[in-house]
């Protein structure tokens, strides 16, 4: 199916089947509102086009220099050989089935909702963001080890009632905290915005006798890693101190597969912080609390 600058013939409708490729002109906008199987799609600049029904499978590549958007819809990527895409995209949820895996090749896949995975890799290549603006957020679906291969960002919304202390885990592998800096006005450790500031980030340590606020050890320098799935005591301010909603972007390889967190334990009397960790989620996905198995492990969070 072909719309282009020269109209000739009747108008009729478009018959989709798993080997049409799809070519929309520049200064047109197709919505599909069919749950069809394409092959090749070609979107030119100045073009867009819409994805509207559920159900819609690409088998081919699609080479994108306009907009294509499909926000409130799955879509499924399926093709039998690795499937190539470039350009900008809009998506809510996709799913990939192709057993050799997608490329995003370049543009930006902003993701609002969640990706899901039926065999094959997704080569991000620093293209995937996974939206969180206070409406939207989005997360990777349940994935086996290397799933996704290249760097992806992760955005964490701060709105005015999440300024102040919280605790930060990384989904990024290997992430220093000197990432936080460009977001977050960080302060009191070598490194950050202002190293003679208040300090304004602290780890934890349970083996420290006494209460949880004495296991809260300052942070001494920006460059130390996040530790896998350890969370850490951040006041989260914009980097310039206001009072204003803001929004830190994580990148990097996110964390994927089983993360094994050594506990500690130590036996001082205090039973409400004897055992204390500070553990949060590594993973840029949702927990489901009630699913959680624990094992000597008290119910508090």
């Amino acid at each position: 199916a072909i719309w282009s600058e020269s109209m000739t013939g009747a108008i009729g409708t478009g018959t989709f089947s798993p080997n049409t490729s799809l070519i929309i002109q520049s200064g047109h906008q197709v919505e599909f509102n069919e749950a069809k199987t394409l092959f090749n799609i070609t979107n030119n600049a100045g073009a867009s086009l819409k994805f509207a029904v559920n159900g819609v499978s690409v088998n081919g590549s699609i080479s994108n220099k306009g907009i294509i958007d499909s926000r409130g819809v799955e879509i499924s990527f399926s093709g039998k050989y690795r499937q190539y895409v470039d350009g900008d995209w809009y998506a809510e949820n996709f799913k990939i089935k192709s057993p050799l895996g997608v490329d995003w090749a370049a543009g930006n896949l902003r993701l609002y909702g969640q990706l899901n995975f039926e065999g094959g890799i997704l080569y991000a290549n620093g293209n995937l963001l996974l939206i969180n603006d206070g409406v939207y957020t989005g997360s990777i679906g349940p994935v086996a080890q290397n799933s996704i291969q290249g760097n992806v960002q992760v955005q964490r919304y701060f709105g005015k009632n999440k300024l102040g202390w919280n605790l930060l885990t990384s989904p990024i592998s290997g992430n220093k905290l000197l990432a936080l800096n460009p977001y977050l006005f960080t302060a009191g450790y070598a490194g950050p915005d202002s190293p003679s500031g208040t300090l304004s980030g602290y780890a934890y340590d349970e083996k420290v006798s006494g209460n949880i606020s004495q296991g809260l050890v300052g942070i001494s320098n920006a460059n130390i890693a996040f530790a896998p799935a350890r969370s850490y005591y951040i006041n989260c301010l914009d980097n310039v101190q206001s009072a204003n909603a803001f929004t830190l972007v994580w990148g990097g390889l996110i964390n994927q597969g089983s993360i094994v967190v050594p506990l500690d334990y130590t036996a001082t009397g205090n039973s409400l912080a004897d055992g204390v960790n500070f553990i949060g989620n590594p993973y840029p996905a949702p927990v489901d609390f009630d699913k959680i198995n624990r094992n000597k492990v008290a119910n508090r969070y």
